[in-house]
């Protein structure tokens, strides 16, 4: 027989054996314990983590949207200028060039109202374009 043969049998071998047994499924089911438990935190961080995006990335949406929003006011408050405050700004000069060339010059007088009432029907077909592009065409 073997060495090794002999020193498994002697007494009390067998206890001893069945105890670094036991310790070792411990210490294995100890260490599994932990890496399970490290595997569940860190779900839990990447479940928050993909709430914070997906809030994060609504937030951003309806930010995006207020800000095109405050774009589009701005170009429609510049075209308004644009057009309708620069016709009314005609239509008061050439009014007041009518009432200058009322006793003097008649013709001219008539020309400048013609010219006041082209800018007027000029101004309307602009506020409704803008009426139009602001997607009130029910008006």
């Amino acid at each position: 027989p073997s060495r090794w043969s002999n020193i498994a049998r002697r007494p009390g071998d067998e206890i001893a054996g069945a105890v670094i047994i036991g310790l070792c499924t411990m210490l294995f089911g100890t260490m599994l314990a932990y890496w399970i438990d490290a595997i569940i935190t860190q779900s839990r961080e990447r479940h928050e983590l993909i709430q914070q995006l997906e809030t994060t990335r609504t937030e951003l949406a309806a930010a995006e949207r207020q800000g095109g929003i405050l774009e589009e006011r701005e170009r429609l408050a510049a075209d308004i200028h644009d057009t309708l405050a620069q016709g009314f700004t005609s239509i008061v000069m050439l009014a007041q060039a009518v009432q200058a060339e009322l006793g003097t010059d008649p013709a001219e007088a008539a020309r400048h109202v013609e010219l006041i009432r082209n800018t007027a029907r000029e101004n309307l077909a602009d506020a409704r374009n803008i009426d139009g592009a602001l997607g009130n065409t029910d008006r």
